[in-house]
């Protein structure tokens, strides 16, 4: 029955979520609850403000970008503008392990900084890098949607 419940969860279409209204959003202040509804999470780090993206947001499975990817980083293209420093680390799952994980996220980080770069924002500022799935993860695989929670990209931008 769980198993059910993931794939018509994942099988919908991700412009459908693009047409709800943020006030139907289930309000919680977890972070991660947050991530998932809304496929974009912002957090003020020390030295950096980060944005974490599902992957799922930006690209289809050939890695092309979405259509909706200008909505989803318009707010990274503002606050890269002005930066000293614009990092991009993509992680993949538990399906993508060893070198293939690192290949495909190097190939998502890289695509991100040449999308940056396409609308404005300087080279020399950013550095991408892939993380495949050896590094630190937000949910543990085993969890319900753990999966979706670690296919992401992060934003450090100072």
């Amino acid at each position: 029955m769980l198993w059910q419940i993931i794939v018509v969860f994942f099988s919908i279409n991700l412009s459908l979520a693009d047409k709800v209204d943020e006030s139907s959003m289930l309000k919680t202040s977890n972070p991660k609850i947050q991530f998932l509804t809304k496929y974009i999470f912002k957090t003020e780090l020390p030295s950096a403000t980060r944005y974490t993206i599902s992957t799922d947001a930006l690209f289809k499975e050939d890695l092309s970008y979405m259509p909706q990817i200008d909505q989803t980083l318009s707010p990274i293209v503002e606050a890269s503008k002005s930066a000293r420093r614009v990092l991009i680390h993509a992680f993949s799952d538990a399906g993508l392990q060893d070198r293939i994980g690192v290949a495909i996220s190097n190939e998502q980080a890289q695509r991100v900084m040449d999308y940056l770069w396409f609308k404005g924002i300087n080279y020399n500022v950013m550095a991408a890098q892939g993380m495949g799935f050896s590094e630190e993860r937000l949910l543990n695989n085993k969890e319900v949607l753990g999966d979706f929670f670690n296919r992401r990209i992060e934003i450090d931008i100072n």
